[in-house]
């Protein structure tokens, strides 16, 4: 990313509850300047997506079916490393998933570019449905 791109910033969506993916894509969807090329709902299928469609920007739940997300972040940068992760959690706290185990150098919480909570994701699908919440 060298600042030169002036196209939408392509994001993947990856959580395995569809509401909760369908929730970001609409909030994001009301946005200028997004475009959501893709969505998985496991962490190997995640894996395939963002190697397809190399996208700006991944947002990534941290507790998935299938193999464990944190060293699959550690392999998506390895082989994406222009692709920024932010992670889903549902945590409070993002800083108490450093606990977590970790597999590779790069691995841990502080490799992925931003954390949300499952709260923040909350208000944010809240605001653009414009519902009470």
């Amino acid at each position: 990313m060298d600042g030169a791109d002036t196209g939408p910033i392509t994001i993947v969506i990856a959580d395995d509850h569809q509401v909760i993916r369908a929730a970001l894509r609409f909030f994001l969807s009301q946005q200028d300047g997004f475009e959501v090329v893709g969505e998985a709902g496991d962490v190997a299928t995640t894996e395939r997506r963002v190697a397809a469609f190399r996208p700006r920007v991944l947002i990534l739940d941290l507790n998935m079916p299938g193999e464990p997300t944190l060293p699959a972040i550690y392999g998506i940068r390895q082989s994406v490393p222009e692709t920024r992760i932010v992670v889903l959690t549902m945590e409070t706290d993002p800083a108490s998933c450093g606990s977590r185990p970790r597999a590779g150098p790069t691995s841990r919480p502080s490799s992925a570019a931003g954390w949300w909570t499952s709260r923040r994701v909350r208000r944010m699908a809240c605001q653009s449905a414009r519902s009470r919440c």
